[in-house]
C-alpha cells in the first residue's frame, strides 16, 4: 500500500484525503438529524442523508484505492524482467529496503520446499525476477508424475498444470492478480502445502473426467517453461481487467476450488481458443 501511495498521482492523493476527511467528519459528528428532543423511533429522510453520504464516500474511496493499486501493479508488471536458471536456488528476495509484507503462510519458503519434497516433488530449477525495486528468486519443483509444477516465491506458493497451452493454476492465497483467459484459476481454502496440493489434484481429477489430460514438464526445461508462461501472462496483462479482478476479489475473496466436473468455469476454460503459447509465437 505504501508503494501504491508513493506512485499515485497528486489528484489521486488529494481525492483520497478529501473523501477520508468527509467520512471522518460525519462519523465524528454525533448528530444525525435535527437538534432537539427525541420524539420517537421514526427516522426522517434528512437524517438518513449523512449516512448515505458516508456509504457513498466509502464506496468511492474503496474504488479509488483499487484503481490506484491496479495502476501500480500495471506499472510494476510492465517492467518485470525474467531470467531462467536450470539450477535450483532457494526462494528469496533482495535489493529493497522495504520490509516484506507480513508472512501470509505459517511456513518459510525453505519450509515449503521441504514440505513439497515430502509430498514427492523434486527440485527443477529456478528463475530470477527483476522488479523495479527488488530482485526475487522463484523456485520450481515438479510432482512425481511431472505433470504439475510448484512455484515457490518469497511470499506465496502456486501450482500449475499445462493442457496444450492452457493452464490449471492453484494458489495458496488470493492476491487479486488478474489472470489470462487461458488460465483456470482456484484458491486453496488453506495455505498448507499439502492442502494446496490436494486441492490441485482434485481439480485435475475433475478435468480428467472431462477428457482433459495434462502434459508433462521436462525437469531440465521447467524453469524456462515457467518463464515463458510468466512472459505470456505479462503480454496478456490489462489494467482494466486487473481493476475488475481486484474489486471482485475484495468482495468474494477469490475463485473457489473446483469440486465438480460440471463447474461452468471448466466449460468456459475448455472453450477458450487462446493459449499462453500464442503470446510467445505472436
Amino acid at each position: 500500500m505504501k508503494q501504491a501511495w508513493k506512485r499515485c498521482k497528486p489528484w489521486q492523493r488529494f481525492a483520497v484525503v478529501v473523501i477520508g476527511l468527509l467520512i471522518a467528519r460525519f462519523l465524528l459528528n454525533g448528530r444525525w438529524g435535527s437538534s432537539g428532543a427525541d420524539t420517537g423511533p421514526s427516522v426522517s429522510v434528512t437524517g438518513l442523508v449523512p449516512l448515505l453520504l458516508i456509504l457513498l464516500g466509502g464506496l468511492l474511496l474503496m474504488v479509488l484505492l483499487v484503481v490506484m493499486l491496479a495502476s501500480t501493479v500495471g506499472g510494476t508488471v510492465r517492467r518485470i524482467e525474467l531470467q531462467p536458471n536450470p539450477h535450483f536456488q532457494m526462494p528469496h528476495r533482495s535489493g529493497s529496503s522495504d520490509l516484506l509484507p507480513a508472512a501470509m503462510s505459517s511456513a518459510s519458503p525453505a519450509q515449503i520446499v521441504d514440505q513439497l519434497e515430502a509430498l514427492g516433488f523434486q527440485r527443477a530449477g529456478s528463475y530470477d525476477v527483476e522488479m523495479p525495486d527488488h530482485t526475487a528468486i522463484f523456485a520450481c519443483l515438479l510432482s512425481a508424475e511431472g505433470t504439475t509444477m510448484a512455484i515457490v516465491t518469497p511470499v506465496h506458493l502456486t501450482m500449475e498444470s499445462n493442457f496444450d497451452g492452457k493452464l490449471l493454476v492453484t494458489a495458496d492465497r488470493s492476491t487479486g492478480a488478474t489472470h489470462a483467459p487461458w488460465v483456470l484459476h482456484q484458491i486453496s481454502q488453506r495455505k498448507a502445502s499439502e492442502v494446496v496440493w490436494e486441492t490441485h489434484r482434485v481439480a485435475l481429477d475433475r478435468l480428467r473426467e472431462r477428457g482433459h489430460v495434462p502434459a508433462r514438464f521436462g525437469a531440465e526445461t521447467a524453469s524456462a517453461t515457467a518463464v515463458e508462461i510468466d512472459r505470456a501472462s505479462i503480454e496478456a496483462y490489462s489494467t482494466r481487467e486487473q481493476f475488475t479482478s481486484m474489486l471482485k476479489r475484495t468482495v468474494t475473496g477469490g475463485p473457489r476450488p473446483l469440486e465438480a466436473s460440471d463447474d461452468p468455469r471448466i466449460t468456459q476454460w475448455a472453450n477458450e481458443t487462446r493459449r499462453w503459447t500464442d503470446a510467445l509465437n505472436g
